[in-house]
């Protein structure tokens, strides 16, 4: 299952450019290199990043049973993906104490990015 391994490669590749972005980021604030124990809370913050992909993952574990086609796993596994990055906006807005209006807006704004990245997936690969 190539699909698969494009994902699990993707969003490990993805979690190593979040943990070290955000090493860098707390390197320049704290103006000191980062102790052991900081770099792994960093690594551990940013697991959610492979978690994003437990969805896609576990359709294509079907598609390897036979319970779904791949083609369909892989359309499930990205509009799901969209309504991740929904929750995602909405838990963020509500972590930065914005009103209803406000999470409601930080979750549209989530998803239409990924409705995006969904659109271009497609576009590039037909």
């Amino acid at each position: 299952m190539d699909a698969l391994g494009v994902i699990l490669g993707s969003s490990f590749a993805l979690w190593i450019a979040h943990c070290f972005s955000e090493g860098v980021g707390a390197h320049l604030r704290l103006e000191r290199a980062l102790r052991s124990s900081e770099v792994k809370l960093i690594a551990i913050e940013e697991l959610n990043v492979i978690a994003f992909a437990v969805v896609p993952v576990g359709l294509l574990i079907c598609a390897g049973f036979g319970l779904l086609d791949v083609h369909t796993a892989l359309k499930i596994g990205a509009w799901s993906g969209v309504g991740i990055l929904a929750v995602s906006g909405w838990a963020l807005g509500k972590a930065g104490r914005l009103s209803t209006r406000g999470r409601l807006l930080s979750a549209v704004l989530c998803a239409a990015l990924g409705t995006a990245v969904v659109i271009i997936e497609v576009a590039v690969s037909h």
